[in-house]
């Protein structure tokens, strides 16, 4: 069947259409009311005449039916105020921030037979010049599960255009089940005892049962507008926790009152009105501005009096009552709409994701944007480090009643910063999330400061003997600010072994201002130290090479082990003599040819009470396997991930220098027994390698910390940082992805070339074989991002110095 196309640039004529609209969205499956011609047409009714928007609609047929519908519009939009983009965009988006009327799950409406093929057809569209000259097409808010995503973006970049998708929001909603009683058996117990709390204490404070009034006749829409505009004015009356929020909310923008004012009555219209306050002691204290559409609550907008006793939370108490009243009429879902509010997870079941799409035309302009975009962000994080450590986090935070609903108490407040003892690999992961990250670190000069997404910086004089207890008691002392506007401890993030260690042995002081999840006291020494996890390892049924541990077991047991035997430091930490002594200082173990090279060996005759001795599995980098993951205090997966290494230096027992994901059935179903197996909680690493004599994998150890690995995790999905901070937040079971389709590759540039160096010493590896696999499959790398450059540029000139400095040494030497 023939597609034809057209761009309607009339207003009348996009009205024309509006019954082939109506009925084009019962057969798509985007039969949203912000997508509908009440919405659409009214947003354009208010903002069409303004900032020089032309209409730009794609409309689609097949034999005179209407297939599909793209509501563009385009204008001129200025990059900081001096780069002009003709732009592309969706209707009822990119309004100026004080008018925004935040909708969600715009996008094309395609109907569900044709799906892919008009996807395919509008990157023919925007090449062949069907919509005229234009630089950027910007899709907002969509939803991340839509199948004509990938194909449009597959076929654009074949044509040469750069399509970028990133993450927009995360939208949290319920899927509505039988009963009352079953959504609160689906809430984690703190939210269980958050909503049956709220609303007791709430009809407590009101004086008995709660007293609702709602819109049902338009005679009293005046006063429903009049009670919504007064509560959600009332409080934001001071303008909210961002600057860009003005005082009297939303409500302030005669703009967006005049787009309520025409959708209200249209809405009531179709029975998809839920306008609905709270009286109480005489007055209107909360109110809620919900659509209902097509099976589903969409809660829009809200208020509430401020002032009200701290244990009175009416905004909670509201969206239970309006929960248990879409249960009671048999609806599917309730919806929460974006945003980082906690009550918003607290009261949400599910959560789904909305990507923006932006599609551009390579010119000049571009790279300027991208440039003056980065030197932006740079001056400001500049600015913000050197004033004051308030001024940085000013943003952050908010009650965890419901503020308000959108803009104005949604999107505009950060989430809680998560405090990090890592690099680029847990900060950009956070980063990828929207959560800001404030860096931890005895490194006064460490890399990861100079990042952008770093708000904050906190030198620590050590982790390890008396200055552990100190920077204990400075972390505390510097928490504060931040615990007084979140109202919540800070999620912490340790992704070395002596952060881990540090973090375990001050967990008390430091429970007081941060949120973790550890093991149990046993199970997290062993993890720590090798010897221990020998032992628990045999206990709990654990394949692992055979290990002696003991100076006893050494001295008896030695001579049984199979030959060539492999030796590693006892404990994770305060290893550093040993490593510069045993293992040439790089690598983290050694091999022997067999028992009688290794007695023999002075170091080890000097060592041996700090090492464990190993049985030697045989094979190299590519049969180095892991499972990584993030599992709950009760030991419940929440998400996973398969990795596998394929260049280390020193080559097989070094640091990883090339990694990629993979899929492994039988790995990943091994992974989960072993995390049942030990009792694993909170974030895990499983080290192992599959012995080519038989394929059977053997455990090599477990790290229950974070890793360089988590930045390859979160590109392909699973972001486990970002799922830890949930987790850590207050969301018992946040949603995590599993299912991994390997794309990307992870590279530590400089390491991986001492890698190379070494592997074509010994002829293994060709310069040519090298750059082939390095151009095998996209790369991220360990310190650089184009979005966040300044780590590796201040690598480069550290690298530089230390360079100059050992020539300057050898020059002055031989002079």
């Amino acid at each position: 069947m023939a597609l034809s196309c057209e761009v309607l640039r009339d207003e009348h004529a996009l009205s024309a259409l509006a019954d082939a609209w109506w009925a084009l969205m019962r057969r798509s499956a985007s039969d949203e009311p912000m997508l509908s011609p009440l919405w659409l047409q009214s947003w354009w009714g208010v903002f069409g005449g303004s900032d020089g928007r032309e209409l730009a609609v794609l409309a689609w047929r097949a034999d005179q039916q209407l297939v599909g519908l793209l509501p563009l519009l385009r204008r001129r939009h200025w990059y900081r105020g001096l780069l002009p983009f003709r732009r592309l965009e969706l209707l009822a988006s990119g309004e100026p921030e004080r008018d925004e009327i935040a909708s969600e799950y715009l996008g094309p409406i395609f109907a569900r037979d044709y799906a892919q093929e008009l996807g395919a057809d509008l990157a023919t569209r925007l090449h062949d010049g069907t919509l005229g000259a234009w630089d950027e097409l910007v899709l907002p808010a969509l939803r991340d599960d839509l199948p004509w995503v990938a194909p449009l973006c597959e076929a654009l970049r074949a044509r040469g255009l750069s399509c970028e998708l990133t993450p927009h929001d995360e939208v949290h909603y319920v899927p509505l089940p039988a009963s009352w009683d079953d959504y609160l058996a689906a809430l984690s117990s703190k939210s269980r005892y958050l909503v049956r709390r709220s609303l007791r204490d709430t009809a407590t404070w009101a004086g008995g049962e709660l007293r609702f009034e709602e819109v049902t006749q338009p005679s009293q829409l005046a006063r429903g507008r009049e009670v919504l505009a007064a509560l959600h004015g009332a409080r934001w009356a001071t303008g909210g926790p961002a600057a860009s929020t003005a005082p009297g909310g939303v409500f302030a923008s005669q703009r967006f009152r005049a787009f309520h004012e025409a959708v209200l009555p249209q809405l009531l219209e179709r029975g998809a009105l839920e306008l609905r306050w709270l009286e109480a002691r005489g007055e209107p204290i909360a109110v809620l501005y919900n659509i209902v559409w097509n099976d589903k609550v969409y809660a829009y907008q809200s208020g509430r009096l401020p002032g009200l006793p701290a244990t009175v939370r009416v905004g909670v108490a509201m969206h239970a009552d309006a929960i248990r009243r879409a249960i009671e009429r048999g609806l599917g879902e309730y919806d929460l709409l974006g945003g980082p509010a906690r009550y918003k997870r607290q009261l949400g079941l599910a959560t789904r994701r909305l990507v923006r799409l932006r599609i551009v035309q390579p010119h000049l302009r571009e790279a300027l944007r991208r440039g003056a975009a980065w030197a932006s962000a740079e001056t400001r994080r500049w600015r913000e480090r050197l004033g004051a450590g308030a001024s940085v986090g000013a943003a952050l935070g908010a009650r965890s009643d419901c503020d308000g609903g959108r803009r104005g108490g949604r999107g505009m407040s950060m989430p809680v910063p998560a405090v990090v003892f890592g690099d680029m690999a847990l900060v950009r992961p956070l980063a990828m999330a929207g959560i800001p990250a404030i860096l931890a670190s005895t490194d006064r000069q460490d890399l990861a400061r100079y990042s952008r997404h770093v708000i904050d910086f906190w030198p620590l004089p050590g982790l390890e003997g008396p200055a552990a207890a100190v920077s204990a008691r400075l972390l505390v002392e510097r928490a504060a600010p931040y615990l007084e506007r979140h109202g919540t401890r800070l999620p912490v993030l340790y992704g070395s072994d002596e952060s881990q260690s540090f973090v375990y042995a001050q967990r008390q002081p430091l429970a007081a201002a941060f949120a973790l999840l550890l093991q149990d006291d046993v199970l997290g020494e062993a993890l720590l130290d090798k010897w221990r996890f020998a032992a628990l390892a045999r206990q709990r049924g654990l394949l692992t090479p055979r290990t002696l541990a003991t100076d006893e077991e050494i001295a008896r047991d030695l001579d049984d082990l199979q030959p060539p035997l492999l030796i590693k430091p006892k404990r994770k930490v305060d290893w550093a003599t040993m490593q510069r002594e045993l293992f040439a200082g790089t690598g983290k173990a050694r091999t022997f040819r067999d028992a009688a090279e290794l007695r023999a060996d002075p170091i080890f005759q000097r060592h041996h009470g700090a090492v464990v001795v190993q049985e030697y599995i045989p094979g190299g980098e590519e049969r180095l396997f892991s499972f990584h993951g993030f599992a709950s205090a009760t030991s419940e997966l929440l998400a996973w991930f398969c990795g596998r290494k394929l260049r280390t230096y020193p080559r097989t027992i070094g640091e990883s220098a090339l990694i990629e994901l993979v899929e492994r059935p039988e790995l990943a179903e091994l992974g989960r027994s072993l995390v049942a197996r030990l009792g694993l909680c909170g974030p895990f690493k499983i080290d192992l390698i599959q012995d080519p004599r038989s394929d059977a994998y053997y455990t090599l150890e477990v790290n229950a910390r974070y890793s360089l690995w988590h930045y390859l995790g979160a590109v392909h999905g699973v972001n486990l940082p970002a799922l830890a901070h949930r987790y850590l937040t207050g969301d018992e079971r946040p949603a995590g992805a599993t299912a991994v389709v390997p794309r990307q590759r992870w590279v530590s540039a400089y390491r991986d070339y001492k890698a190379f160096r070494e592997l074509h010493a010994q002829g293994e590896l060709s310069a040519v074989a090298w750059l082939r696999s390095l151009a095998a499959r996209p790369l991220i790398f360990e310190a650089f991002a184009w979005d966040d450059p300044l780590p590796a540029l201040a690598w480069a000139a550290d690298f530089a110095r230390g360079r100059l400095r050992r020539s300057w040494s050898r020059w002055r030497t031989t002079a």
